[in-house]
Order: C-alpha cells, then sequence, then structure tokens
C-alpha cells in the first residue's frame, strides 16, 4: 500500500501541482521549506513595516489534531478544484472511507469506523500531502480577502 501511496503522491505533486501550483505562504511539508522559512518571511514583512513606520499584525494558527481533525469533504473538494484525476480523488475517498479502528482486550472486541482525519504522518505516506491540500485552500480564501500583505 505504501508504494501506490507514494506513486500517488508523486502523481499529484508532479502532474497536478505543478499545473495549480501551493499558495505561496504554504511551508509545511514543502521541499526547501519550512517553519523556518515561513518565519523568516513573516521577520522580513515586520522588518519592512518597521521601517516604514507602520503598523504590523500577525496571527499564529496552531490547529491542534489537524491530521485527525480534517475532513474527508474538504481534502475531496480541493482535489478537484486542482483537477486532480477522478480516478485518484476516487482512490483517495475509498482509502479514507473505509479505515476501521480496533481495539481488543480480553475478550472485549471493539470496532470504530474513522469518520475524520488522515491516517497520521508516521503511517502514512500522503498524509503531509492531504493536509498541506486542506491548508493551502485556507491559505487562499485568506489571500482573498487580503489577509496577507504582498
Amino acid at each position: 500500500m505504501k508504494t501506490l501511496e507514494r506513486l500517488v503522491d508523486r502523481f499529484v505533486r508532479d502532474d497536478t501541482l505543478i499545473k495549480y501550483p501551493l499558495n505561496e505562504n504554504q511551508h509545511a511539508f514543502m521541499a526547501g521549506k519550512s517553519t523556518d522559512t515561513g518565519l523568516h518571511v513573516l521577520v522580513g514583512k515586520i522588518e519592512k513595516a518597521l521601517y516604514n513606520k507602520e503598523y504590523a499584525l500577525s496571527a499564529f494558527l496552531d490547529i491542534e489534531g489537524a491530521f485527525n481533525n480534517a475532513s474527508t469533504d474538504s481534502l475531496l473538494n480541493v482535489l478537484r478544484s486542482k483537477r486532480v484525476s477522478n480516478t485518484i480523488i476516487r482512490w483517495i475517498n475509498s482509502m479514507l472511507s473505509s479505515r476501521i479502528a480496533r481495539a481488543i482486550s480480553g475478550e472485549m472486541n471493539l470496532e470504530v469506523h474513522l469518520l475524520r482525519g488522515f491516517p497520521g504522518p508516521q503511517g502514512g505516506v500522503l498524509s503531509a500531502l492531504m493536509w498541506i491540500l486542506v491548508a493551502d485552500e485556507l491559505l487562499y480564501s485568506l489571500n482573498s480577502v487580503k489577509y496577507f500583505a504582498q
């Protein structure tokens, strides 16, 4: 399964994200970018505002349980908007909607169908890609109402 996930990841990154790139403010899980590069951009904007005797306002958002609480629908909507192949979208939907968590303790068995979230970053090859696609939609929404200074 991990090999297929790697192929899907590579396909979406190479085929789709080249045609429909991620927001320039996206730094998470991106090659050549990191928290440090995001902070560097932010500090540059603050320094520019100070130099020009302007105000700078910043907000930090820490999304607790981001991987566990993201909705499948939000991901599928982003995949459709980026014109990812319907075959890939159906496969990802099937993978996410057919997950079952099982716990066994003695004679007690518990099964729960998981309706939200993505496989954890340590366990799912596609988790990082899924999260940056969902977060990317948020970044574009914030840009559309001018939350990011250019």
